[in-house]
């Protein structure tokens, strides 16, 4: 049986488990066995089979049910496996947790030990999740060994990359040709962390020139200007520099927050979309969504926003990868942007962490000695709820904005007039507060400022001057607006 502890999967957790299962089993899948893995009904199986029959029509493969072979998938080799990687991602989360077991993974331990030794001498750190991913394919490439699918692709650059000698020395059992298609896979994988050296060792001239012509043809089409342009450089290069092999080879990513990032920042990822057509162009092949998502995080994260004074010391852990994590911490800013972000971790790495920060915020389920609260990697409506209605978030609040306030207006109020000011900006959040603005803090924090618009008119503390609320960056959402005062 697949699941444990009595685990019911849900319908889209199924579909990915029969084919994943149907791959990795040696012997003939019948319905029965099925039935007996997911723990569901035939009629239920049925209809299971019917959706995964669409799923692999995406994928160009197809389902087939033989007498005495049961149900096989076709396809090309590498759109076959390029399904069994995307239905492993999708329940990812199932197989760290243990609660699912797929069949076939005996040698998975030797296997990803061996992974884990070439991250080691790639002097890198892989994104949580890739490695196992990578861990559970091997098992199908050691089945199908001396299979001939890449004769037609120029794997030149493969051949004399450091990964391709490390991958002949640790994985010797394997063919040649596997040998070149795990290699292609480390290449392509997205990394966390890469050494100072890594660009001057392998980033090429023309890899180089690619990376400043998409930030000056984004600056141009937004209208906008970077200020961390070498930090952008850096952080696309560093993408670009392993998704230049999917491009190349075929390989699918998986990203589960493109619709998140679409819906979120449309703006954003339109101009992004825009702009990746020098890097069509570059590659000679067209640039999915998932991959332009990524693109626009990387630049979203260089978009800076008002910060104001920070104070309650939070740490982001989040497994999906840098860029992922960085426009989670520029989307806490601007919702949190009194908070002190301590750091981005893909993992807790910390014995004491009441010394280094107040609150968690995750995207991925932890157990820590400090408050923590899980959220989506791109922040949903109810996310921003949680987050804004926290106890050490809600206690917080209106007391740092009473002073962020204060401190701002204070110099266009006379000094004998200041305390009851103070007094009236802070019955202004009190009362926003008691009406449950709380929870939605941006339009609290507008109606604040037009109340204390009317205290300096009714007090003719400015005389003819006049409270102006520009727009903040163009794409972002939830960061605090500029207070501009202008003559009439």
């Amino acid at each position: 049986m697949g699941n444990k502890d009595g685990y019911i999967f849900f319908p889209s957790e199924r579909v990915n488990i029969v084919i994943c299962y149907i791959m990795l089993n040696e012997s003939p899948v019948l319905v029965s066995n099925l039935m007996d893995y997911c723990r569901v009904s035939r009629n239920t199986i049925f209809s299971d089979l019917r959706i995964v029959t669409n799923r692999l029509k995406e994928f160009s493969c197809g389902l087939r049910y033989t007498a005495g072979r049961g149900y096989q998938i076709e396809g090309e080799t590498i759109q076959v496996r390029a399904v069994f990687i995307s239905c492993l991602n999708e329940n990812r989360i199932l197989l760290e947790q243990g609660v699912l077991e797929l069949p076939g993974q005996e040698n998975a331990g030797i296997y990803l030990e061996r992974l884990k030794q070439i991250e080691r001498r790639m002097n890198v750190n892989y994104i949580v999740g890739n490695l196992y991913s990578l861990t559970a394919l091997l098992a199908l490439m050691y089945r199908e060994q001396n299979q001939q699918f890449l004769q037609n692709m120029k794997l030149e650059a493969v051949e004399v990359s450091e990964v391709f000698g490390f991958v002949k020395e640790e994985f010797q059992d394997l063919c040649r040709e596997e040998q070149k298609y795990l290699s292609i896979h480390l290449l392509g994988s997205r990394i966390n962390f890469l050494p100072e050296d890594y660009f001057e060792k392998y980033a090429s001239q023309e890899l180089t020139e690619l990376v400043q012509s998409l930030i000056a043809e984004f600056e141009y089409t937004a209208c906008i200007y970077f200020q961390d342009k070498e930090g952008l450089k850096r952080d696309l290069l560093q993408h670009l520099m392993t998704a230049q092999y999917r491009y190349m080879y075929g390989i699918q990513i998986e990203n589960f927050i493109c619709e998140d990032v679409r819906r979120a920042y449309p703006s954003l990822f339109s101009v992004t979309k825009a702009v990746m057509k020098y890097a069509e162009q570059y590659y000679g092949v067209p640039i999915q969504d998932n991959e332009a998502a990524y693109i626009a995080l990387y630049f979203g994260t260089h978009l800076k926003g008002v910060q104001l004074e920070e104070q309650l010391r939070i740490m982001i852990v989040c497994a999906s990868g840098v860029s992922t994590g960085r426009m989670l911490e520029q989307e806490i800013r601007g919702l949190l942007p009194y908070a002190k972000i301590v750091g981005i971790f893909d993992y807790i790495k910390f014995q004491r962490l009441q010394d280094y920060c107040d609150l968690i915020i995750s995207s991925i389920k932890i157990d820590a000695a400090v408050p923590t609260i899980t959220v989506h990697p791109v922040l949903t409506e109810e996310d921003k709820k949680k987050i804004l209605n926290h106890s050490l978030v809600s206690g917080q609040n209106p007391a740092c904005l009473e002073k962020t306030l204060f401190d701002t207006l204070k110099k266009y109020v006379k000094e004998s007039e200041q305390e009851r000011f103070r007094k009236d900006i802070a019955k202004c959040i009190l009362k926003d507060n008691s009406a449950g603005v709380r929870g939605e803090i941006r339009k609290g924090f507008w109606i604040i400022l037009r109340r204390i618009r009317s205290v300096f008119l009714r007090r003719n503390i400015c005389g003819k001057r006049r409270l102006i609320y520009p727009d903040s960056v163009w794409w972002r959402t939830g960061v605090s607006p500029r207070i501009i005062w202008r003559k009439s």
